[in-house]
């Protein structure tokens, strides 16, 4: 039995075993397996078709095809896969040059308007989207429909003389298009697109000397604003009473790229997203209220990506602006050499942001100050005696565990020949995070670092 088909795979047009061949040796010739798709269609056609002659709309739209044939297929860097009614079907290797040949037929059918007085006028509207089209090396229909379709789906937002195209195009074109000073480009930002569930950021690039942007006419974007459904006030005959109820639409988070390892929001509950990493939007399966949440992931022990997001109900596009946010560390080290005792004292204020149980930020004050003494043992000078002590202070400071807020500590190693010593322990833990005592003791010498350390256990009421 054979998988039922998405919308995408159900609209797709089908390729001929001819189409399906040229299309395959293309991949092969230029070395990828992923391809930039371009769908066009001229504004207008049907009213043209039911308007004029038979001869006369057969005539323009093979002139139209020519001149879209030649733009794209100049130096084989393009391929037209396929031409359906008024509609042109092409694939590019480099996105850079399917938006740059898109450029170029629009730039070209301004010039053919201005040349073929003897037809009327023609726009010309065009979508790209980029993805694989290949499994195992080959084209599959599925694959390749899908984002055919896509580009089917972008093209049909614009209108005549615009340039339509999905992130990922933009994406990998963004460093070309960087350097095209007579070229703009700009996001329309995301809409819904029938037959595919996420939401699809519209970018738009056009010459400048040509046009400016315009965002698609005949759909609305997605917005992160509330929207409430306010019912009408139902009057009851001769009863006084005005009966006032309010709908809320149901919140529906999506978080566009990129998407960090080990992503948590609010009380330390991993994000779960909808689809795969390679979809530029994915759906947030975790059940949220409207309101302003948190969004953390680790980065380092002691160092986390931070962002806050306010979510609304209906739908929701989250961009989270991560910024770093770093527990505090202290480092000594200190040598005894030459039979000498040396010691080195160090007082630390610390001012930092840390994480409550509702994965909220909260400021801390504390002072650290520490001790470090080293010497050559005088029982017996083959090892090196370190002594480390240690004090955490600050208002109503406690361990959430018990640790003393205060400690001193011994540490012994051969001065020669023995193997470098690293230990490990906790001096003090607190509200999501603790502080650790991390030693390496090499010859007669001893470093060490006191490091704050996030804790991401979840939290249960």
């Amino acid at each position: 039995m054979q998988p039922d088909q998405t919308d995408d795979q159900k609209n797709a047009p089908m390729l001929s075993q001819q189409e399906s061949s040229s299309l395959q040796n293309y991949l092969l010739s230029h070395h990828t397996t992923v391809l930039t798709v371009m769908f066009t269609d001229i504004k207008g056609y049907t009213e043209l078709s039911e308007q004029q002659a038979e001869d006369y709309v057969t005539a323009l739209r093979k002139a139209h095809d020519q001149l879209l044939i030649n733009i794209i297929e100049t130096d084989k860097a393009g391929l037209v896969v396929k031409h359906i009614g008024d509609s042109v079907m092409a694939v590019f290797a480099e996105p850079s040059v399917a938006v740059e040949r898109a450029i170029n037929i629009q730039r070209g059918i301004i010039e053919f308007n201005q040349q073929n007085k003897q037809w009327q006028d023609i726009e010309v509207r065009i979508g790209l989207h980029m993805g694989q089209v290949t499994v195992e090396g080959q084209v599959t229909q599925d694959i390749f429909g899908r984002h055919v379709n896509r580009a089917a789906r972008i093209e049909s937002l614009a209108d005549g003389g615009q340039i339509y195209l999905s992130y990922t195009v933009f994406d990998s074109a963004k460093g070309w298009l960087s350097h095209q000073q007579h070229y703009g480009w700009h996001s329309h930002g995301y809409y819904r697109l029938k037959g595919i569930d996420e939401p699809i950021e519209i970018f738009e690039v056009w010459d400048k000397s040509q046009r400016d942007p315009i965002p698609p006419l005949n759909s609305k974007p997605i917005k992160s604003t509330p929207r409430t459904i306010f019912l009408a006030v139902a009057l009851l005959a001769g009863v006084a009473i005005a009966l006032v109820a309010m709908q809320f639409k149901k919140v529906d988070a999506w978080l566009a790229q990129p998407y960090p390892n080990n992503l948590m929001i609010n009380a330390f509950d991993q994000v779960q997203l909808d689809g795969g990493v390679e979809d530029k939007t994915r759906r947030l399966a975790n059940e949220l209220d409207a309101g302003v949440h948190t969004l953390f992931y680790p980065t380092a022990p002691n160092t986390i990506g931070y962002a806050e997001v306010e979510i609304s109900r209906g739908e929701n596009i989250l961009q989270p602006k991560f910024r770093s946010i770093s527990l505090p560390k202290a480092s000594l080290s200190l040598s005894a050499e030459n039979g000498k005792s040396a010691s080195l004292s160090k007082t630390l204020d610390w001012q930092y942001q840390s994480l409550n149980s509702r994965g909220e930020l909260t400021e801390q004050k504390m002072q650290l100050a520490l001790t470090l003494s080293s010497k050559i043992d005088n029982g017996d000078s083959s090892f090196a005696q370190h002594n480390l002590s240690w004090t955490f202070s600050a208002p109503d400071l406690e361990s959430k565990s018990g640790e003393p807020l205060e400690g001193e500590q011994q540490f012994k190693h051969q001065v020669q020949g023995a193997k470098a010593v690293h230990k490990e322990q906790v001096l003090l833990s607190l509200e999501q995070h603790h502080f650790i005592l991390k030693t390496a003791l090499i010859n007669q010498s001893i470093r060490m670092q006191v490091l704050g350390v996030f804790d991401y256990k979840t939290q249960k009421k």
